[in-house]
């Protein structure tokens, strides 16, 4: 590989990751200012130099011969672009989910999987609590209307909240979520042993 097709390789990769770090501005749900602009633009840089200098030392190793510099530039260029798409996309799941809900397949499907696995989870946890006096079909029946509410009831961007700040919810979404389960616990203490 010559030394000008380095340079616009670099130049590409380059390019990627400013253009995955937009995207991730884009996806906020504040307009940018020009702060994080410029905070998008170094992280970019951070990455994109951090590879360079990986793929360089890399080289450096190989003996000076440019070819063999071609295998480097083009798996830590990839990692660049990967990991600007990546941090883009973390850092926006609320907004993300927000928009991917408006798409009725994807709801349908995800808000299904959603309250399976937050009813298996609750079901553990309740499972595993020696204070519990639930029943198996109780915790069943309690979970699964808790679960069943809060995918059917919680908006895209809080679910990607949910899903982002795993450990420590809102407190308009934990308010929110206590309301459910009170209406669930009520439900199932009406039901017979």
């Amino acid at each position: 590989m010559s030394r000008r097709a380095m340079i616009w390789t670099g130049v590409a990769f380059l390019a990627a990751a400013l253009a995955l770090q937009g995207v991730g501005l884009f996806l906020q749900a504040e307009a940018p200012r020009a702060g994080m602009i410029a905070a998008a633009g170094l992280r970019a840089l951070a990455i994109y130099a951090l590879c360079t200098i990986v793929a360089l030392v890399i080289w450096a190793f190989a003996r000076f011969r440019l070819e063999d510099a071609l295998g480097p530039v083009v798996i830590w260029g990839g990692l660049v672009v990967l990991a600007s798409g990546a941090a883009a996309a973390a850092g926006n799941l609320p907004l993300l989910f927000d928009r991917l809900m408006d798409q009725p397949q994807f709801s349908r499907s995800f808000r299904a999987s959603f309250a399976r696995s937050t009813t298996q989870s609750c079901v553990k946890t309740i499972a595993a609590n020696p204070r519990s006096t639930l029943t198996a079909g109780q915790a069943q029946a309690y979970c699964g209307c808790v679960a069943e509410r809060l995918a059917e009831r919680l908006s895209g961007r809080e679910i990607g909240e949910t899903l982002q700040n795993r450990d420590q919810l809102s407190p308009a979404l934990r308010a929110r979520a206590t309301v459910l389960a009170r209406s669930c616990v009520g439900e199932i203490l009406r039901q017979p042993r």
